[in-house]
């Protein structure tokens, strides 16, 4: 959050206050031209002009188109700059509001995030198109001066100018950066390391996810992965499964072989009815087009910084101050739909396994993850055995980490364990927790290796 505070300050400045400080510039070079219009209008108010000021006359006549010029170039500069500033403003205003609605409305977010992206992106390449039409202009006028003025100051006018060639070069080049680096990102897709289970070869496995599915009044998936690693989740995006290197399309029910090797059925029940009642709701298909949105803006951040790393200038740095404060803006309203339909989902669990399993299945599952992340190093090949072994000897550790604990998937982030419980209607006492710290059993051990056997019923 610091690096996102500190950015959008930044971003304001570029946005707002460089305009501004531009204006300056032509806004002296209107006053310029406007000067010298009102000395000819003095002379020839003069009602007996002298010789020096005839000559001054006639020289201020001879140089009428230079003066249209400039008197015109002036107030296009300023114009050009006074709409960059007001344009700044207005994307931080828009970006605020459309944040704002998001909250408040689903379909609002489910709309608008990746349009108010394309949407932030053109306006921050005409923000940078309206700075070089400025700079241009201040330019162009020192040209028309020099023109008319060469015998006198007219070379030093061209060399007063190369701070603005300068500053017109770095405008055109953070042109074409912005155009680059803001404009459409590129596709994202799940990559899960895992092997799918075909329900010729698992029916029971399926027969039971089936009857889960039927309980949870929630559409069956159309493929079931068997992992390592990560929590269980669903997902509708299209995934690649590795080391099997296929692709899937559709519903994706993922089950971590870890988790499943020290739960009972019972809590699995509770979890996999959580994970479908995302489908049931429409979840995955709104957390698809959200989370991968949200991916590719955290990959798009990414790549900003390292190309800010590997070239240290401050030509890449708006696009990224602007994806940072985008990312920032809308981020609350995707942690707040997250939780809501996270929530909901818990319910559906509840209605599967009960209120009271689903919430000690949150306990142990969170304690589980606790588990897995101290011990990535200590085992010798065999994470699931040196995973049971544990547990049968210390048991597991439910502590207030524990209760505040978020579990994170490929798509998005689950609210902290606490207030899903909390939301559930169930109490934490001692023996919930005792239940969820329990040594796991032979049962939960190997009911679901069972369950992959070829004829498992």
């Amino acid at each position: 959050m610091a690096l996102f505070s500190a950015g959008r300050l930044k971003l304001v400045f570029y946005l707002i206050v460089v305009p501004l400080i531009v204006l300056l510039y032509p806004a002296l070079q209107t006053y310029r031209a406007h000067s010298v219009a009102q000395d000819e209008a003095r002379i020839l108010a003069h009602p007996n002009p002298g010789v020096r000021m005839k000559e001054e006359l006639a020289m201020l006549q001879s140089e009428h188109a230079s003066l249209h010029a400039r008197s015109t170039l002036g107030p296009i500069g300023m114009a050009a700059a006074l709409s960059a500033a007001w344009l700044g403003a207005a994307i931080l205003l828009k970006i605020r509001r459309n944040s704002h609605a998001a909250r408040q409305r689903l379909d609002i977010l489910l709309t608008r995030y990746e349009l108010n992206w394309r949407q932030l992106s053109r306006l921050l390449v005409l923000h940078v198109a309206l700075l070089l039409i400025a700079l241009l202009a201040c330019v162009a006028y020192e040209g028309f001066w020099a023109k008319s003025n060469w015998y006198s100051h007219g070379l030093m006018s061209i060399l007063m100018t190369l701070p603005l060639w300068g500053a017109i070069y770095a405008a055109v080049k953070l042109l074409v950066r912005t155009w680059r680096q803001l404009g459409p990102a590129d596709p994202i897709e799940l990559t899960i390391l895992g092997r799918t289970q075909a329900r010729a070869q698992v029916p029971g496995l399926w027969a039971w996810i089936d009857q889960l599915a039927m309980r949870a009044d929630a559409p069956r998936p159309d493929h079931i992965v068997v992992g390592l690693t990560d929590c269980f989740y669903v997902t509708s995006a299209p995934v690649t499964t590795h080391p099997e290197n296929l692709r899937l399309e559709g519903r994706t029910l993922y089950l971590p072989l870890p988790y499943v090797s020290v739960l009972s059925r019972e809590e699995t029940a509770a979890i996999v009815g959580h994970e479908l009642g995302h489908f049931a709701h429409n979840d995955t298909d709104h957390g698809v087009h959200l989370g991968m949105i949200t991916r590719r803006m955290m990959h798009r951040i990414d790549r900003l910084i390292e190309q800010d790393i590997a070239d240290d200038s401050w030509i890449n740095r708006p696009a990224l101050w602007a994806s940072l404060y985008f990312y920032e803006a809308f981020e609350a309203a995707t942690l707040h739909w997250s939780r809501v339909k996270e929530f909901a989902a818990d319910g559906v669990g509840a209605r599967v396994a009960g209120a009271r399993t689903c919430a000690q299945s949150l306990l142990r599952v969170t304690a589980i993850a606790d588990a897995i992340d101290s011990m990535q190093h200590e085992h010798d090949g065999n994470p699931i055995g040196a995973l049971q072994s544990r547990l049968r000897e210390r048991g597991l550790a439910i502590a207030t980490d524990t209760l505040d604990h978020v579990i994170v998937h490929p798509i998005d982030t689950h609210p902290p364990t606490r207030l899903r419980i909390d939301a559930l209607e169930v109490g934490i006492d001692d023996a919930l927790i005792a239940q969820a710290q329990r040594p796991p059993s032979e049962h939960d051990t190997i009911w679901f290796t069972q369950m992959l056997a070829p004829r498992a019923s």
